[in-house]
């Protein structure tokens, strides 16, 4: 299934606009450019009334961002925990840049 570009977005909260696009069912919201400065490529994706599959996660991931990234979905500590929508998943850039790739811990 191809993903299809919406156009640019700007959420409540967020530093610059964001890209929105479909994926059959799935709404992805890809960081801006102000974002992926900050803390690297982030995207959510979500379903209206279903958690998106694997190969839905998998197949946006590899359409939206650089094949070179390597991306991670984060299970925060309980009270760090956020989640407005119930059929949505983030995907966060990891990788030396943020994480020590032999502790895993984060850097700075």
């Amino acid at each position: 299934m191809k993903i299809k570009y919406l156009g640019h977005i700007v959420l409540p909260g967020l530093p610059s606009y964001n890209l929105a696009y479909a994926l059959g069912d799935c709404r992805i919201i890809l960081g801006g450019p102000v974002e992926r400065e900050q803390i690297g490529w982030h995207f959510s994706i979500s379903c209206a009334h279903r958690n998106p599959t694997w190969e839905e996660q998998r197949d946006a991931r590899y359409e939206i961002v650089p094949d070179e990234v390597t991306m991670v979905s984060i299970l925060p500590p309980k009270n760090q925990y956020v989640n407005l929508h119930p059929f949505c998943f983030h995907w966060h850039e990891a990788g030396p840049k943020f994480f020590n790739v032999i502790t895993g811990k984060p850097i700075g």
